[in-house]
């Protein structure tokens, strides 16, 4: 992204989970078959519609 655009995130910023102190190992448990934990439809339209049963 463009320094003068909104969003622009700064090279020198730490790593989302660092900046949150998540450590990646507890992210990877928590995001791991996240589709299959919880009974809603998340990824590309294909998943979806798998989902979906059509």
């Amino acid at each position: 992204m463009r320094e003068d655009k909104p969003g622009h995130i700064p090279e020198n910023t730490s790593p989302p989970l660092q900046r949150l102190a998540i450590p990646t190992d507890a992210w990877l448990r928590a995001t791991h078959a996240i589709e299959t934990r919880f009974p809603t439809a998340i990824g590309p339209r294909i998943a979806l519609r798998y989902f979906a049963g059509i």
